[in-house]
């Protein structure tokens, strides 16, 4: 109740109040450093469909919707933002954590258990099997390059965690 008897008093310090704070927090707003989409430097596989005579909306309709539909990301790389922001740790595929290990910003758990996980591509049986061939190539392709990277390194896959 008091300050509604004070902002009756002096109502001009209310508005310079007022402005203040949406001036404030107009320019803390602008100057904000925004990372919602941090710079992560992965591997991308990119798939580009070259039909002559099909429209945009037929392209979307009898392709790019079905293949979407087939397809899932993974979010690892949020988990590990997680643990380089907060600490803790996690097992994160070795081609995530690999820059971070050698920046010294997370370190291999000793008697960490090692695992692999893995990958399946699911797609409807009735389907354009050239639609869908170009890119289970493309994957089959980037296993065995990983697999044939595995193979050649001797060092375990190991849980990370950030030094505290």
């Amino acid at each position: 109740m008091w300050i509604v008897r004070l902002a009756l008093r002096r109502p001009y310090t209310f508005v310079v109040m007022a402005l203040l704070v949406a001036i404030l927090g107009g320019i803390s707003i602008a100057t904000m450093p925004v990372d919602i989409f941090p710079y992560i430097d992965l591997p991308v596989v990119s798939i580009v469909w070259q039909y002559s005579g099909l429209s945009p909306e037929e392209m979307e309709s009898r392709i790019v919707t079905n293949f979407e539909r087939s397809l899932t990301a993974n979010v690892g790389w949020l988990g590990l933002q997680h643990v380089l922001e907060n600490g803790g740790s996690g097992y994160f595929p070795k081609r995530m954590v690999t820059p971070h290990l050698k920046t010294k910003r997370l370190s291999l758990i000793a008697g960490a258990p090692e695992f692999s996980m893995p990958a399946y591509v699911v797609y409807p049986l009735e389907c354009d099997r050239d639609l869908f061939g170009s890119a289970i190539e493309i994957m089959h392709r980037i296993a065995d390059a990983q697999t044939k990277q595995a193979a050649d390194t001797p060092a375990p896959k190991r849980g990370t965690r950030k030094p505290r």
